[in-house]
C-alpha cells in the first residue's frame, strides 16, 4: 500500500563539496491523511524540489546536523484548529528560507475565527523570509486575514480582524485576492497597491472602478478612488452614484470616508431625484478624524477627511431635485441612509429644508417651503413620501395670511406606513395610508388682490393642465371695516393652469354683514366666480 512515511537518509561522507541539493528537480507526492515525510541528513540539507502533500495533516520532518535550506513552496492545508487537522513543517536545526512562497489552503467547510492560531513551521533558528503569501485573505465573509508571525522557534499563523471593523470589505478576484492579502499583513509588504476590484462600505454601498491603498501603519490604511461608480439602494432601487472621487481613512475599529460625486435615483418609475456634487460620508472609527489623502496618477490631488461627528452608517447627502410621479416636485438638501444591513433593507431619505409641492408651468406653485420630508424606498419597488411645512402659494396677487401647515402624503405600498425615520439630528414622523396620495392644508387663509379673503381646509391635485384646489366649508368674502359680503359654508374650486390663466368658483350660503345692526335680506345660495 501507500507508505505512511518516507525516511531518506544521506550517507556520510559527502563528495565534491560540503553541501548537497535534495530533490533539486525531483518530486515527492503524498496522498494520505496523517502522514509524515521525514528527511534526515548529516550534512547541509537543501530542499528545492516539488513536495506535494495532498492529505490532511500531511507533515514534514526535516533534520540536519548542520543546516537546512528551504527553497520550495511551503503549502499548508488547514482543516481545523488542532495540530492533527493541519499541515506542519518541523525542522530540527538552524534554517534559511530562500524567498519562497507560503501557500495557505483551507479545506472543507472550515473557516477560522479571530484569534485562532496555527503553528505551521517550527525550527531551531531562522534566517531569510517568505517573499509571497497566498491564501492570507479571502476566506469566510472577508472580514479576517492570516498574519504570519515570526517567533524565535516557529512561524505562526494568527487570525486577525480586517481593518475597518466590518465596515470595509473588498470584493476581489484571482491574483488581486492575494495582492490584498499580503498588503494587509505586517509580514509581507508595506508597498502601496492598486486594485481593479470593488469594495463595500458599511455593508450598504458597493463602490466599483478600482481603488488605491496605502499603509501608513499596521493600524491605519488610506484608500482613494477617482471617477468611480457606486450603488446605494434597497435591492435594486436607490441612488446610482457616478464620478466619485475622494478617499477613506481605515482604522482597526472603523472607517472615515469623504467621497464626492453625482447621484441619480434609479429603479423606480414613480420617483425622480438627481444631485450634483453630493457627499458620501461616514465615521465609524470612534474618534475625530482630520486627515488628508493624496490621489491621482501623480498623487497631486488631495482630499481632506475631516469628520468630528460619529456617523455609524454611511450617508449620502447634498442638494437634490426631482418629483414624485410627476405630481409633487422636490427641491432641497437631502440625506440618505440604509435602515438595516441587508441587501434588501430600506433606504431612508430626509430633507429638513425641502421645497415640495405642485407646479403648473412657470407661473404657479402650491406647496411647502423649508419643510421636512421623509422618504422610504423599498426593494419591492414601493415608495412612501411624507412632507410637511409652511404653506406656500406662489400665485400673483395671492397672499397667505396664516401659519398654515401643508402636508404631502404619497404611498404605493400595500400596507399603512407609520414610521419615525431618523438621520443624524433630523427625524420625520411618517403617517401615510396604503396606496394613499394627498396634498392638503388646514385653516388656509388667503387674500386675493387685497379684495377677496378665502378661508378653509384645502385639498390639492394636479393634472397635465395645471393645479386644482378644492375645499369645503369655505368662507369667501369681501371685507371693508365691519362690512363683509360673500359666501360661508361654501365649496370651492380653484384652477391654476399651466398656461398662466386662473379661475375660481365658490358656491355657498350668503354672507352679508353690514354692521351698524342693519339686518341683511335673506337669499338662497350665492356663487362667486373669478
Amino acid at each position: 500500500g501507500i507508505p505512511q512515511s518516507i525516511d531518506i537518509v544521506k550517507p556520510d561522507p559527502m563528495y565534491g563539496n560540503d553541501t548537497f541539493s535534495f530533490l533539486s528537480t525531483g518530486k515527492i507526492v503524498n496522498l494520505m491523511d496523517d502522514a509524515t515525510i521525514t528527511i534526515n541528513a548529516t550534512q547541509e540539507l537543501i530542499v528545492r524540489g516539488s513536495v506535494v502533500r495532498e492529505g490532511i495533516n500531511s507533515d514534514m520532518y526535516l533534520s540536519s546536523d548542520k543546516h537546512v535550506f528551504w527553497g520550495s513552496e511551503a503549502n499548508i492545508k488547514i482543516a481545523g484548529l488542532t495540530e492533527d487537522e493541519y499541515d506542519q513543517i518541523k525542522i530540527d536545526g538552524p534554517t534559511t528560507i530562500f524567498y519562497e512562497t507560503l501557500d495557505i489552503d483551507l479545506l472543507g467547510d472550515f473557516v477560522p475565527s479571530v484569534d485562532d492560531t496555527f503553528d505551521i513551521i517550527t525550527y531551531e533558528s531562522i534566517e531569510g523570509q517568505f517573499e509571497l503569501g497566498y491564501g492570507m485573505w479571502g476566506f469566510g465573509d472577508g472580514n479576517a486575514f492570516f498574519e504570519l508571525e515570526e517567533q524565535t522557534d516557529k512561524f505562526q499563523l494568527v487570525t486577525k480582524p480586517l481593518h475597518g471593523g466590518g465596515d470595509f470589505t473588498p470584493q476581489l478576484f484571482n491574483l488581486e485576492v492575494d495582492i490584498f492579502g499580503m498588503f494587509i499583513t505586517e509580514y509581507f509588504t508595506d508597498d502601496p497597491i492598486d486594485l481593479e476590484g470593488d469594495f463595500v462600505l458599511d455593508n450598504a454601498m458597493g463602490i466599483s472602478g478600482g481603488f488605491h491603498m496605502e499603509k501608513v501603519s499596521q493600524e491605519l490604511l488610506k484608500l482613494s478612488v477617482v471617477d468611480n461608480t457606486a450603488l446605494f439602494a434597497a435591492g435594486d432601487n436607490g441612488l446610482a452614484l457616478t464620478k466619485l472621487t475622494g478617499g477613506a481613512v481605515i482604522t482597526k475599529p472603523g472607517v472615515a470616508a469623504n467621497i464626492v460625486g453625482d447621484s441619480e435615483m434609479i429603479g423606480l418609475d414613480n420617483l425622480e431625484l438627481t444631485g450634483k456634487d453630493v457627499q458620501i460620508q461616514m465615521n465609524s472609527t470612534g474618534e475625530i478624524i482630520d486627515d488628508t489623502i493624496t490621489y491621482g496618477e501623480n498623487e497631486e490631488d488631495v482630499v481632506t477627511v475631516q469628520i468630528e461627528e460619529q456617523m455609524e452608517r454611511i450617508r449620502v447627502s447634498g442638494d437634490m431635485e426631482g418629483n414624485v410621479i410627476g405630481f409633487v416636485s422636490l427641491y432641497g438638501y437631502f440625506g440618505f441612509e440604509k435602515r438595516g444591513r441587508e441587501f434588501d433593507s430600506p433606504l431612508w431619505g430626509i430633507s429638513a429644508n425641502v421645497r415640495s409641492g405642485l407646479e403648473a408651468g412657470e407661473e404657479f406653485f402650491v406647496g411647502c417651503e423649508n419643510g421636512k420630508l421623509g422618504l422610504a424606498l423599498h426593494a419591492d419597488d414601493s415608495i412612501v413620501v411624507y412632507a410637511q411645512g409652511q404653506f406656500q402659494i406662489d400665485v400673483e396677487d395671492f397672499h397667505s395670511k396664516s401659519d398654515t401647515r401643508l402636508t404631502i402624503q404619497y404611498s404605493d405600498a400595500d400596507v399603512d406606513y407609520f414610521e419615525t425615520i431618523t438621520i443624524g439630528e433630523n427625524s420625520v414622523d411618517m403617517t401615510v395610508d396604503a396606496h394613499g396620495i394627498a396634498v392638503s392644508a388646514e385653516d388656509v387663509d388667503i387674500n386675493i388682490a387685497d379684495f377677496v379673503r378665502i378661508q378653509g381646509d384645502f385639498g390639492f391635485s394636479k393634472s397635465p393642465k395645471g393645479i386644482r384646489a378644492t375645499a369645503q366649508d369655505v368662507t369667501a368674502a369681501v371685507t371693508a371695516g365691519d362690512i363683509q359680503i360673500g359666501v360661508t359654508e361654501g365649496s370651492l374650486g380653484l384652477y391654476l393652469n399651466a398656461d398662466g390663466t386662473r379661475a375660481m368658483e365658490v358656491n355657498g350660503t350668503p354672507l352679508v354683514e353690514l354692521g351698524l345692526q342693519i339686518d341683511a335680506v335673506s337669499v338662497g345660495n350665492v356663487t362667486i366666480r373669478w
